[in-house]
Formats: structure tokens, sequence, C-alpha cells
């Protein structure tokens, strides 16, 4: 059990003593934000992101994971499109207010190029 500094701090993960306590993996943060969680997005990528804690679940997938599930997939897609006929706040992916085309292209940004 450990806890991490709100400060920010180092903390890595490495391998058995076995394999020379090799360096698996390393991520060095700062200032935390009360209710901001921070992490790779999707899952596994080298790409970080920050957004809402999800204990027990995949980080989302960037701004085009409309669902939440840490895939990118048709699901996505539908959602998009459903919220975009439907004036969904879900799709005012700029948060302007406005649902225009504006968050189609960014929506197909953040759907091809996870890592921006």
């Amino acid at each position: 059990d450990f806890k991490l500094s709100k400060g920010g701090e180092h903390i890595g993960l490495f391998d058995r003593p076995g394999n020379g306590l090799a360096q698996i993996d390393a991520v060095t943060f700062g200032q935390q934000t009360d209710d901001v969680s921070e992490g790779r997005t999707p899952d596994g990528s080298s790409c970080f992101a920050f957004f809402t804690p999800s204990p027990g679940r995949a980080n989302p997938a960037g701004l085009a994971d409309l669902n939440g599930d840490g895939l990118l997939d048709l699901i996505d897609i539908d959602a998009f499109i459903t919220g975009f006929l439907a004036i969904d706040p879900l799709v005012d992916l700029d948060d302007s207010g406005v649902i225009d085309l504006t968050d189609v292209d960014l929506f197909i940004r953040a759907y091809l190029f996870v890592c921006q």
C-alpha cells in the first residue's frame, strides 16, 4: 500500500531482482488537482491526459472515446453521429456551447490521432 504526493513526484515500476531490477516504466508528475486523474490514454500508450477518475476501469481513450470504455471503435462513431444529429452537449467537444463542424473536426482528429 502506498500513497503519492499531491505536490508531485517520480514513480517507477521495476522488474524482480533476478532480472537486475530493470526499470519497466516510470512517470514524473507535477502538482495534482482534486478529483482529476492523470494517466495513459488509452491504457498502455505513451500518451498522457487528464480525465475523471475511474478506479477499476480502463482509462478513456481520449476525446473521441465518447462511451468511456478505453477503446476507440464504431460505438464511439455511432455515439458522435447520433449526438451530433440530436444536438447533444456530449459532442460539444470544444465546449463552445455550439455543436458545429469544429466538433466534427475535433472528433475525427481525436479518433484518428490519439496522441496530440
